[in-house]
């Protein structure tokens, strides 16, 4: 279905969707006749002669376009995720808590060396995502005795209740962590590269588990003597 026929009225549906215009779409995803009639540009009341079926349909086909599978990432401008700084790591990770649907453009804007807006189309910069929260996810499997789960591209995409305020604060905590709560220490780890940033983070975590359990044997032996 690359068109619908309404009233003797043919709409067709765009090949892409803006940024803005994804942002727009993903609000009304439980709301299929807004969405069919938001996507091909027609008023709601046109909608009235669809039936179910073709109301499913045409909603999934619209599905299918705002969550397209299997695209390459264009890698013109698009930044080394290895190379990526705990900084920019962590303002990803702010902007995934918020949900993709509200900060695309943020997480585009960081992956890209190039201005990303909400003109962009969602098809220029869709396979990035995918493959960065690919990369995310193998990252916090590699860390998992640093953090405690990694989101699904399927969750982060959605509008669920969040307080960024709690993800920024946790994220400025272990940067304080890092730097023995020196501000200019601070700053200038969050240019380090992150892999680099959670090596030191697994060394540090170490390092006071042996400590621990030298602690916890020296008091069992105290005790024995």
């Amino acid at each position: 279905m690359s068109a619908i026929v309404i009233n003797n009225v043919e709409y067709s549906l765009p090949v892409d969707f803006s940024l803005s215009q994804w942002k727009h779409l993903t609000t009304t995803l439980d709301k299929p006749k807004q969405l069919i009639a938001d996507a091909f540009g027609c008023e709601l009341t046109d909608l009235d002669g669809m039936d179910d079926k073709q109301i499913h349909l045409g909603s999934l086909i619209v599905y299918r376009m705002l969550y397209p599978d299997h695209i390459e990432p264009k890698t013109d401008d698009l930044k080394s995720f290895k190379e990526l700084t705990i900084g920019e790591f962590i303002d990803l990770e702010v902007y995934i808590g918020q949900t993709a649907a509200k900060t695309i453009v943020d997480i585009a804007n960081v992956l890209y060396e190039e201005e990303i807006t909400e003109n962009t189309l969602i098809s220029d910069i869709w396979g990035a995502f995918q493959s960065y929260m690919n990369y995310r996810k193998l990252l916090f499997k590699q860390y998992d005795g640093l953090f405690g789960g990694d989101d699904d591209i399927d969750e982060v995409i959605e509008n669920k209740p969040f307080n960024p305020l709690d993800n920024a604060r946790s994220w400025y905590n272990t940067i304080m962590y890092c730097a023995n709560d020196d501000l200019i220490k601070a700053n200038q780890i969050t240019d380090r590269p992150v892999v680099e940033v959670f090596n030191y983070l697994a060394y540090r975590k170490t390092k006071m588990m042996e400590e621990y359990q030298r602690a916890k044997r020296q008091q069992l032996e105290s005790k024995t003597r």
